[in-house]
Parts: structure tokens; C-alpha cells; sequence
């Protein structure tokens, strides 16, 4: 049977996820240079502006009925400061920005390298073990700041004292990283055979 490759449809793939890839990167550029301008205003901004009025919260009964019954009806008194909290959201969801956009560029560069027929090339070997190293780092500090966020939240909102808070590693990561770090090991080892063969020829 005779072996047929169709390289428009390659290339017209290769070309899509290049530019698909590069409209995620631009979007993510602005999602994270918004979050972190946010992050500097916020910072910048008195203690004393963020000040919520517990009694805003009451309004959310109809939305979470249940939720409201297991608590103190006078619970909503007072005021409370957000600074802190946003604070914590904001560097957690720059932090997963963040490491989206590593993920992006890192996959922008790979794709582009096999648009341009550099496939078992040193660089992407290089490229997919920053890739598989990135997963596991991202598996034990994301989580990290994921439980530091949720105190903050937790300890401003005074609920929630008893509940037992958990370090849990991120297994998806630790498994997609190690998947990636033996691609990247088959790319290192099809780059050593690329560069016998050209020395043979």
C-alpha cells in the first residue's frame, strides 16, 4: 500500500495552531499586564477606601439559600477590609496567568520550529524539558499560593475557622510534566540520530 503524507494539509494545520497560539499570547499579554496593574492599584490604594459593609452581603440570601442558613443571621454586621484579599486573588491569578503564558510562548516557539521543518532539532528537545520541568515546579507552587489566597479570603471573611486546610499536589501536572519530559528525552535522542545521519552522509 502506498505511504502518502499530504504536506498542504500539515502545513495549513502548523500554520493555524501558530496563529491561534499567537493570538493567545497577545491575549494573555493584556489579561496579565490588566491583573497586574490592578495589583499595583490596589496596593497603592488606603486600607481605609476598601471598606465593605457586611450588610451588602445579606443580599445574596437568594442565591445561596443553603449556604445562608448554616450561618449566624447576625453575621452581617459591621465592615470588613478587602485590601488583603484582593491583594491575594490578584498575585494568584498573575501567578496562573503567568504560568499559562510559559506554557503559550514555550508551545508558539515548538510549533513554529516544526512549521519550519526544525523537528528533531536540539532546541525543541530543550524547549518541551522547560515545558516538563515547568508542570512539576507548577504542581507543588501553585498549590502553594492557591491555600495562601484562600486563608487570607477565609480569615478576613472569619468563617470557616475549623476547616482543616490541606497542601495537595497537583497530579495532572506532575503527570503532564513527566509525559512532556519524555518527549522532550525521544526529541533529544531523534536529534542524536538526525546529526549521525548527516555525518554519514
Amino acid at each position: 500500500m502506498e505511504n502518502t503524507f499530504d504536506q498542504n494539509k500539515y502545513k495549513g494545520l502548523m500554520n493555524f495552531f501558530h496563529t491561534i497560539l499567537k493570538i493567545f499570547v497577545i491575549v494573555l499579554y493584556i489579561v496579565l499586564g490588566m491583573m497586574t496593574v490592578g495589583f499595583i492599584v490596589v496596593l497603592f490604594i488606603p486600607r481605609g477606601l476598601l471598606d465593605v459593609d457586611l450588610a451588602v452581603l445579606s443580599g445574596f440570601n437568594e442565591r445561596f439559600t443553603n449556604f445562608m442558613e448554616e450561618m449566624d443571621p447576625n453575621y452581617f454586621v459591621g465592615t470588613i477590609n478587602v485590601k488583603r484579599s484582593l491583594l491575594a486573588i490578584l498575585f494568584r491569578g498573575i501567578l496562573n496567568i503567568g504560568f499559562l503564558q510559559f506554557l503559550m510562548i514555550n508551545l508558539k516557539t515548538l510549533i513554529k520550529n516544526v512549521k519550519d521543518h526544525q523537528i528533531f532539532e536540539k532546541d525543541n528537545a530543550t524547549i518541551l524539558k522547560v515545558l516538563g520541568f515547568g508542570f512539576l515546579i507548577a504542581s507543588f507552587v501553585l498549590p502553594i499560593f492557591r491555600n495562601v489566597s484562600l486563608r487570607v479570603v477565609t480569615n478576613m471573611l472569619g468563617v470557616f475557622e475549623n476547616t482543616t486546610r490541606l497542601f495537595a499536589i497537583q497530579w495532572t501536572h506532575v503527570f503532564m510534566g513527566l509525559v512532556i519530559l519524555i518527549l522532550a528525552y525521544v526529541f533529544s535522542y531523534g536529534s542524536y540520530l538526525q546529526e549521525e545521519h548527516d555525518l554519514t552522509v
